[in-house]
């Protein structure tokens, strides 16, 4: 009978083994605003707050208006790098974060503005979480359900069917992929895997100089591009022949090649960074604790094109976000012919009132190929108007 009853305790004990490997503790839902994952989260028992999940956040951030809204106080400061400069962040050390089920204990909060990403991205930011939360679990990407899947690191076991690319890292998930810059000669680089990255693919300066990017890859326009860092870097897009992941070729994919000397983007090896335009388009599973991530194709994978400026037209929100405007204009471009500037006030786009939409919405007006629309805009306080004809300006 003891023999009996220890074969039962060792089978109950594999069973349990087996769930713990394979289903999922907590299941977090987020939105997809443009090509950023906004999920809900509570700092030491707060409301619910509104952050990014980033995989190339190397630590967690908090708005330093929402610092102040939560009355939370900094215990010292520190320097930290973006992707075009440094910042100054205030240090909250040791806060409780929960999110769902999740709870995730002695955090360090950076605190800083992020005042300019919210009138880039046209909504309320109170901050960015993703190594604190990537370190500690592993984490599915799952876009057809959106949601991140959340599983027991310890004993987990994949049961999917993605293929698996290894990672390295240091607080941000890096990766090799094979890309064809101008022809069929392909080379293995490592780029950092950063869904907070709204673009395709971006170059540092060091690797764009290697390889003389800016005089091979054909037409170009010029940009100017910040993130984590109020810091604006000279960024030139273009577009590169091939982008290899696992059996996938991605072609004529559009590209920035960073101009700075300055962040993540001076990186003398990095080659740059694949952002969420091509990560989307798969359901990702990070394993950091054995340094694999599983990718399997979604529902984005055909047929969603890659987003390219067809108007030259930048837009963002004012700084009481009561107000769409021009945030800049690309040069030598039709509309940059135009009276239109920086600063004006967006009142209509192809019929539909800046009042009536989201940022998001009135940038996808502007990404119809072919068409014909008309933007009605507000400078000096007298109402003008233009029509324009979109198409890719590359």
């Amino acid at each position: 009978m003891k023999h009996r009853l220890t074969i039962i305790i060792l089978l109950v004990t594999s069973f349990v083994s087996f769930v713990d490997a394979s289903i999922p503790i907590a299941k977090i839902p987020f939105e997809l605003e443009g090509n950023h994952i906004f999920i809900n989260l509570s700092i030491q028992g707060s409301e619910e707050l509104k952050f990014v999940f980033d995989t190339g956040a190397g630590g967690t951030v908090i708005n330093s208006s929402t610092t102040k809204r939560l009355n939370l106080v900094s215990d010292r400061t520190t320097e930290n790098s973006g992707a075009s400069g440094t910042v100054t962040s205030e240090i909250i050390e040791n806060v409780e974060i929960n999110i769902n089920d999740i709870q995730l204990s002695k955090v360090n909060l950076q605190s800083v503005s992020l005042s300019h990403l919210e009138e880039v991205i046209g909504r309320n930011i109170d901050g960015i979480i993703g190594y604190h939360l990537l370190r500690q679990y592993v984490i599915e990407i799952n876009y057809n359900t959106s949601e991140l899947i959340v599983y027991q690191s310890k004993k987990y076991k994949y049961q999917g069917n993605g293929e698996l690319i290894k990672i390295d890292l240091g607080y941000v998930p890096t990766a090799v992929f094979t890309v064809a810059l101008t022809n069929d000669s392909y080379q293995n680089e490592e780029f950092i895997i950063d869904n907070g990255a709204g673009l395709a693919i971006a170059f540092t300066t060091p690797f764009s100089e290697r390889n003389d990017l800016k005089n091979t890859i054909g037409k170009t326009y010029s940009n100017r591009a910040s993130g984590f860092s109020k810091n604006k870097a000279d960024v030139d897009v273009g577009r590169i022949n091939k982008v290899k992941i696992l059996g996938t070729e991605f072609t004529n994919i559009p590209v920035s090649i960073y101009n700075t000397n300055v962040g993540v983007f001076a990186h003398p090896t990095i080659a740059g960074v694949i952002g969420n335009e091509i990560l989307k388009r798969f359901n990702i599973t990070f394993d950091y604790k054995r340094k694999i991530s599983y990718w399997e194709p979604n529902h984005l994978f055909d047929g969603t094109a890659f987003e390219i400026s067809h108007s030259g037209l930048k837009l963002k929100l004012s700084s009481d976000k009561s107000k769409t405007i021009v945030d800049s204009i690309i040069s030598e471009t039709d509309i940059s012919k135009s009276d239109i500037k920086a600063g004006d006030e967006i009142i209509e786009i192809d019929g539909i009132k800046a009042v009536d939409a989201s940022l998001e919405q009135l940038r996808a007006l502007l990404y119809q190929d072919g068409k014909k629309v008309e933007i009605k805009y507000l400078q000096d306080n007298q109402e003008k108007s233009l029509e324009i004809l979109l198409r890719p300006l590359i």
